[in-house]
């Protein structure tokens, strides 16, 4: 098996590092398993290229390996383009992305830690199709548990591209009995006859992409984004 990085750290649970719940070397996986119980052999390296006629792949560190049958997988990456003022470059300071586990899921959290108790965080769930589509909604959820006892004046704003996400009448449920979200009207065919609706919205706010959610442009000196509607909001 030929792998980019000698060490994952994964990405389900790492929002738990962000409130503290468990330690960074929590989430850090290795292959010694794989290794011990199945005899697989590792070779930590990057595909450059690969040659189907002389079943032979090149490597960034210069060396080939020869094959009989080969599985490629890739997996997936961030488009870094896609919004106007953003980067790589701006992920690795003010803006961290965060959604791949590992020093992102470090700087995210120390921006977190010294976020005024009136702070607002601002998530921005990817586009679909992409890996665990609950996980964005999660993050917000266990946000928004700690910020209850520890900032209990801060906002969490999800500027989302879609008018809907999985399991998100669940979600928004829990969202109104436990942190007064107020539940648009679109959403509340088959829901309890006991919710309480609050006149405004309480610790989370989520933004459908009919109404403004997609972000057009990001304005890192001053920590500012612009969604599609006619608006600005700061995070922290």
């Amino acid at each position: 098996m030929i792998e980019a990085n000698p060490q994952y750290r994964r990405c389900y649970g790492s929002s738990e590092v962000l409130t503290g719940d468990v330690n960074y070397d929590d989430i850090l996986i290795s292959y010694d398993s794989l290794k011990n119980k199945y005899g697989l052999e590792f070779l930590f390296d990057t595909v450059v290229d690969v040659d189907p006629q002389t079943q032979v792949i090149n490597l960034k560190s210069g060396d080939t390996v020869s094959y009989d049958r080969l599985i490629v997988s890739p997996g997936i990456d961030f488009i870094w383009d896609g919004t106007e003022g953003y980067s790589e470059a701006v992920a690795q300071g003010p803006m961290p992305q965060a959604w791949k586990a590992g020093e992102q899921t470090l700087l995210l959290k120390r921006q977190i830690d010294v976020m005024p108790e009136d702070g607002t965080m601002i998530i921005v769930p990817p586009a679909n199709p992409y890996r665990c589509p609950p996980g964005p909604y999660e993050r917000a959820s266990l946000m928004a548990e700690m910020f209850q006892t520890r900032k209990p004046r801060a906002k969490i704003l999800i500027f989302d591209l879609k008018d809907g996400f999985a399991m998100d009448q669940a979600f928004m449920l829990g969202w109104n009995r436990l942190y007064g979200y107020r539940i648009p009207e679109d959403k509340m065919t088959g829901m309890p006859d006991d919710i309480n609706q609050p006149s405004e919205q309480g610790m989370i706010d989520w933004i459908s992409g009919s109404n403004g959610g997609k972000i057009v442009q990001v304005n890192p000196p001053d920590m500012t984004v612009k969604p599609s509607l006619a608006m600005s909001f700061m995070g922290m």
